[in-house]
């Protein structure tokens, strides 16, 4: 299944957006995904320095991961670097996941995509974020997305099991 899904994201994203490694780094910011076992896989890629961005309608976020492990469904990780103004981290995730889902039903024919979804999006700063419950429970309906806030220090070498487990925790609606 991971090799279908980097099929399917290497005809959305062009090869400039494909990251190296397992970091993505903004203005001195930090995220980065640890694998802990040889059942677990990561692809990267970077989203907002890449000529994909033109294709968005609005504001994109830094990048995303996919994370795997073992034969568990593949998770996304929508991610947003911020350093204090959290407002618009939000809104630049929902319009990637919301671009990401039109490309899921655009490419149906070729690939089975429902290894694509569940969807998680990191908001990683040191400042203050907040989202209430209605706003937690549309971006989930509509787009599969949980949101969750990261410190900084939490966000560098964070590992797969960890990704799945706070999915875990915000799909069964768990209050941050």
């Amino acid at each position: 299944k991971m090799n279908e899904l980097k099929v399917l994201l290497k005809e959305i994203f062009p090869t400039d957006c494909w990251v190296e490694g397992n970091k993505i780094s903004q203005e001195g910011k930090i995220f980065s995904v640890k694998k802990s076992s040889q059942n677990e896989m990561v692809a990267g890629v970077k989203i907002d320095d890449c000529s994909f961005k033109k294709r968005i309608i609005g504001k994109v976020c830094e990048g995303l991961f996919i994370v795997r492990k073992n034969n568990q469904k593949a998770l996304v990780v929508l991610l947003e670097l911020k350093g204090g103004h959290t407002q618009h981290a939000l809104k630049q995730i929902e319009n990637t996941a919301q671009y990401l889902k039109g490309q899921v039903c655009h490419h149906k024919q070729k690939i089975d995509f429902s290894h694509l979804l569940p969807v998680l999006g990191l908001i990683v700063t040191e400042g203050r974020f907040s989202l209430n419950q209605l706003e937690r429970k549309r971006l989930r309906k509509n787009l599969n997305l949980a949101i969750e806030k990261l410190k900084l220090k939490e966000a560098k070498g964070i590992s797969v099991s960890r990704l799945y487990d706070i999915w875990n925790k915000k799909a069964k609606g768990a209050t941050p």
